[in-house]
């Protein structure tokens, strides 16, 4: 799944069945300012093991925590056979926090592994 911030601040989603590009290709480093961009990494344990119906429970949770702050968000990205959530976020103090926590309400499983 990968979610993109677009031009006017509505999110979209897709859900590609073909293999993506790696990951280091896709994320963006710099925001239309020129500005570094944080990136947090988000593991939601033994998810790939789960009941699809369970899993596309979890997808719609994640993207309501995600729609909360999409003003701030620029990728994000859902792993399925790595259990990982990629969330690249705008330089704004304390966002990756409210976004793990807003994470973590909606799939309490969902433990923030990383943030820089």
């Amino acid at each position: 799944m990968d979610i993109e911030n677009t031009k006017d601040k509505q999110l979209k989603c897709s859900i590609s069945l073909s293999p993506a590009e790696p990951l280091w290709q896709r994320v963006p480093t710099h925001n239309a300012e020129g500005r570094m961009l944080g990136d947090l990494m988000i593991l939601i344990p033994k998810l790939k093991e789960k009941p699809q119906k369970i899993i596309q429970n979890i997808i719609r949770e994640l993207e309501i925590a995600l729609h909360y702050h999409q003003e701030n968000i620029v990728f994000a990205d859902l792993n399925i056979n790595l259990n990982l959530l990629w969330v690249s976020v705008q330089p704004v103090p304390g966002i990756r926090i409210r976004i793990a926590e807003s994470v973590s309400e909606r799939v309490p499983e969902a433990k923030l592994v990383s943030h820089c």
